[in-house]
């Protein structure tokens, strides 16, 4: 990426940056349009901001990606091949703001859902979350 330093081959460890998440359960309520114009806010202040596409509406991909964008390896592929030592920045792709990088999204990534659920790890026994 022009103007970023490289990314350590295999790890993002060491690297200090905020994690910001816009979730919620319902749909249609502008969680991609506050990232994505987010993103772009951080950019134009001459910040560093990656968006990773986790929907697989993939609407992040079709605002920040221009559509001449060359095939590229994304989500899926990282998702999919679980290559040990993956280099991140492979899968990144510049977008149409400065400063913003996007790890985009297919439909298909849908279908992978299941096969990570259950190659996740079990919790520990005894484990559980309680709201205080």
């Amino acid at each position: 990426m022009p103007g970023w330093p490289p990314l350590p081959r295999g790890s993002i460890e060491g690297l200090v940056g905020i994690i910001i998440a816009v979730v919620n359960n319902k749909g249609g309520v502008g969680k991609t349009t506050v990232a994505c114009n987010l993103a772009h806010a951080l950019g134009l202040r001459g910040k560093r901001a990656l968006v990773v596409d986790l929907d697989s509406q993939c609407n992040a991909t079709a605002l920040l990606i221009p559509k001449a964008a060359a095939p590229h390896q994304g989500l899926y592929e990282l998702l999919q091949q679980d290559v040990p030592g993956a280099n991140l920045e492979d899968y990144l792709l510049t977008t149409r703001y400065d400063n913003v990088l996007c790890l985009s999204n297919v439909p298909e990534t849908a279908s992978l859902e299941t096969q990570l659920i259950l190659g996740a790890p079990e919790y520990a026994p005894g484990f559980c979350l309680s709201w205080a």
